[in-house]
This record gives structure tokens, C-alpha cells and sequence, in this order.
């Protein structure tokens, strides 16, 4: 465990991902990685602290593309 603390009256807990697993029928080779092919195929879930489960849903954008898009003044 890396981190430990309360938020309301739930505690959390924040770790190091050492490790996943994934069916191979989800991954594809490129550049010589292997990589997911679409991330939307994997349905995932994640749990909120609202006590409810969400779907990941919509690419909402690309991660160091976006910012290049707001002008600096």
C-alpha cells in the first residue's frame, strides 16, 4: 500500500498497480508493444466514492494533444 486516509466516513486506500491481465483478444501488437486495440471493448467499471458503479464511457480527448490546443497569451 502506498497511501492510506479518510474521506467522510469511508477510508481509501491508493497502491501501486504491479500487475494486470488481459485476454489476448483484446490486444495487438504495434511498434513491436503490445497494446489494448480499443478500450471501449473492455466494458469497464469503476467504483466511485458515491457508493455507486460507473461505465468508462466517451474518448474525450487525446493525453498532450489537448493542451497544445489552448493559445498562451
Amino acid at each position: 500500500m502506498v497511501k492510506e486516509f479518510s474521506i467522510q466516513h469511508r477510508q481509501v486506500f491508493i497502491g501501486e498497480v504491479v500487475e494486470t491481465y488481459v485476454d489476448e483478444e483484446y490486444v495487438v501488437e504495434k511498434e513491436g508493444r503490445k497494446m489494448i486495440s480499443d478500450m471501449g471493448k473492455l466494458d469497464l467499471v469503476i467504483y466511485s466514492l458515491d457508493n455507486r458503479y460507473y461505465r468508462i464511457g466517451d474518448i474525450i480527448g487525446t493525453g498532450y494533444l489537448e493542451g497544445r490546443k489552448i493559445k498562451h497569451k
